[in-house]
């Protein structure tokens, strides 16, 4: 049993770390208690009686991750650590190899006791900063969130996990309101300004205005007193908070009321109407960009306090610059660096590095805007690395320091994939080559998903060697599901050599076409040999008995048993509508539609989540009636048609229980009663009726 992860203080030494040590990241002052509060707050008290004697170093700037578990003669353990992150990463990873338990960010395991271990000194090193955070993130899973069953529980699970650095976008919207106020803008007018709270993470990123109904004052005020709790606790633990700083986007009514400033009109994004879209930014040159910098960030300050020199922004996601004059890219990220740093003169920039790789950004246009930060005070997310590394194309960012971030998921869909062999080699050549690499971090667009991708990319960012996955994934299972099993083992071993062995070499997002609108020829095409799937379920049915109590167990059954149900459903049974189709068989269709309805129903019953959940969240943050309504809108059309013509269709695809009974089979009942009406199929026509009569419905109510 085991990682791979702890060694022995004299087999490590020989093999330290290739880090930049340049990043000066400064700290408030952290909770020396709070390693223990976040082990008291597990629903075993065990634990911490069993990690009594914790000391942290004492410091005010980010370290490089250090932890030692330092085991005596008679089993006594004393944690040393340079944070309480890193010590709280080590009694997981501890928790993981030697007591059978596993916490994740939904459910978890708990064993009972620890093996008993003596007369050793364990330890676990990581780069300088352990990040997590996609601005996505905070609409596809975290928009509804509160405090106790949602960020507390979170950011234990962030602290326990060893990361120290955060984006921090909630709450932001009451102080562009108060902002825009005070340079003499309507509250109507800002208010028009604001998406629904579904799509703020586009809003915040200049793609989206004035869709999905706005903001309330009360939902705004709600959001800024979660931050200001979110944001304590991040620095009881130790934490870095990533704050937004001005990114140039504004109100459309800017431009009347400052009528000698140049504005730039930003592309529309997705095809959303300029109604919702093609939003507006002041020019960097301008004074008017530094005045709303300043005015932010004093808002920031009075709010939240001195706490963080980091700041987030990100003026082309996915959208292109309105000028690709290499002066002009050079003017932009001056612009944004000098607000950011116009209150805070130790400030660094945070850059998303996705619209270099989306938009396929030119070497010489790289290399023009980011020369328009000092070096030292932008730090770049290398955002998809362990797919397309954009490192080492733009020459290490041109010296400034980067995060080899693990992106893997778009939108929350469920379906099993990803690759550790392919995480463990690319971690590892940034991980041992010359660069200005100063940490790695998680950056994918929702969680509740794939949890095994993330946990080893974790443990990875924790290990200086390549982890050997199969002792890794002993440690995994058996901490998991409660206990050692060669059965498990061995289905888990096929799991990761099938699912998780996703070739990178195709820019095609799987998805499993049955939650896509309905058309013809489509197939679930796995990249490994279909026949695995009914031996992986078999597998998992077989520890059944042992393992029916243990809740990840049961996820985990759940997302095989969909997996090889829908096989056979996209491959046979929709197979047999479009041949029957082809052939005028009506019979045929009638008798496949009849079972694909049927199969759709049953695997309702093996979803994991609950749309009625996402809904009743999304409807606890309404004031009234009318603005519950309106947020379970944005809840429904976000992982439905999401836009409102579809813009963003099925691109977060949900296999959640409610979801798949009553919106994904509601469309191919359509599809299949379309046929059967119509002789010959007209693509078009059925794609307008089946958004007027099914999709947009469903994701306007009520």
């Amino acid at each position: 049993m085991g990682f791979g992860l702890p060694y022995t203080l004299a087999g490590f030494i020989s093999a330290l770390f290739v880090y930049s040590s340049a990043v000066d990241v400064q700290i408030p002052s952290f909770d020396v208690d709070s390693v223990s509060k976040v082990l008291q707050r597990l629903p075993v008290g065990w634990i911490s009686e069993e990690f009594q004697d914790v000391r942290i170093e004492p410091n005010h700037r980010l370290k490089d991750g250090i932890v030692k578990i330092l085991i005596d003669e008679d089993g006594n353990k004393i944690v040393e650590a340079d944070s309480p992150t890193s010590a709280l990463y080590g009694i997981n990873a501890f928790l993981r190899t030697y007591c059978y338990t596993q916490i994740t960010w939904s459910n978890s395991s708990f064993g009972n006791s620890c093996q008993k271990l003596s007369g050793q000194i364990l330890e676990w090193r990581a780069p300088r900063v352990r990040y997590f955070g996609n601005p996505c993130t905070f609409s596809y899973s975290f928009v509804w969130w509160k405090w106790e069953e949602g960020w507390e529980k979170m950011l234990d699970w962030l602290a326990l996990n060893g990361f120290n650095m955060l984006l921090m976008p909630v709450g932001q919207e009451a102080l562009w309101q108060s902002t825009f106020e005070e340079l003499g803008l309507s509250d109507q007018a800002v208010k028009q300004f604001f998406t629904g709270p579904a799509y703020l993470a586009w809003h915040r990123m200049g793609n989206l205005k004035n869709y999905g109904g706005g903001l309330s004052d009360e939902f705004m005020e709600g959001q800024l007193q979660l931050a200001k709790k979110i944001i304590k606790r991040m620095i009881s633990l130790g934490m870095v908070p990533v704050l937004p700083t001005f990114a140039g986007f504004v109100p459309d009514a800017m431009e009347n009321l400052y009528p000698k400033v140049k504005f730039n009109r930003n592309s529309c994004w997705n095809n959303f109407p300029s109604e919702h879209s093609c939003t507006l930014s002041v020019h960097p040159n301008e004074k008017l960009f530094l005045t709303i910098a300043k005015t932010f960030h004093q808002k920031l300050r009075e709010n939240f306090g001195n706490v963080t020199h980091i700041y987030s922004a990100d003026p082309y996601n996915e959208m292109k610059p309105t000028s690709k004059k290499l002066s002009d890219l050079k003017h932009m990220a001056e612009g944004i660096y000098a607000g950011a740093s116009s209150i805070d003169k130790k400030a660094i920039w945070m850059l998303q590095g996705w619209a270099f790789f989306a938009d396929k950004w030119t070497k010489q246009e790289v290399k023009a805007f980011l020369s328009g930060v000092p070096l030292g005070r932008l730090i770049v997310l290398d955002l998809i690395a362990e797919a397309n590394p954009l490192w080492n194309v733009f020459n290490s960012f041109h010296g400034h320091h980067f995060i080899w971030c693990l992106l893997h998921n778009f939108g929350g869909t469920t379906e099993m994939r990803g690759n550790l062999r392919q995480i463990n080699k690319g971690y590892q050549l940034a991980l041992t080559s010359p660069n200005s690499m100063v940490g790695a971090g998680l950056a994918m667009e929702a969680i509740n998903q794939n949890y095994i991708v993330y946990q080893f990319t974790i443990d990875r960012m924790w290990s200086n060697k390549m982890l050997i996955i199969p002792q890794w994934l002993d440690s995994f299972v058996s901490s998991r599901y409660g206990f050692s099993s060669k059965a498990a083992l061995k289905t888990w071993s096929l799991i990761v050599n099938t699912f998780y062995s996703e070739p990178f070499n195709s820019s095609d997002r799987f998805n499993v076409f049955l939650y896509n609108r309905p058309k013809f020829g489509q197939r679930i095409k796995y990249w490994f040999d279909s026949e695995a799937l009914d031996n992986i379920a078999a597998g998992l049915l077989h520890l059944l008995p042992s393992a029916s109590g243990n809740s990840l167990f049961v996820a985990d059954l759940n997302d095989v048993i969909r997996e090889d149900m829908q096989y056979e459903m996209g491959n046979e049974v929709v197979l047999r509508i479009y041949e029957g189709y082809g052939m005028k068989d009506t019979d045929v269709v009638r008798s496949a539609c009849r079972q694909l309805h049927t199969q759709m129903l049953e695997i309702d019953r093996y979803a994991n989540y609950q749309l009625d959940e996402w809904i009743e969240a999304a409807r606890q943050w309404g004031s009234d009636r009318a603005e519950a309504d309106q947020l379970e809108r944005n809840a429904r059309d976000l992982v439905s048609t999401w836009g409102g013509r579809g813009e963003n269709l099925d691109y977060a695809q949900r296999e959640w229980a409610g979801l798949i009974q009553h919106y994904y089979t509601s469309r191919w009942t359509f599809f299949c009663d379309w046929l059967l009406s119509h002789d010959t199929f007209n693509s078009s026509a059925f794609n307008t009726a089946i958004f007027n009569i099914v999709e947009k419905p469903f994701a306007t109510r009520p």
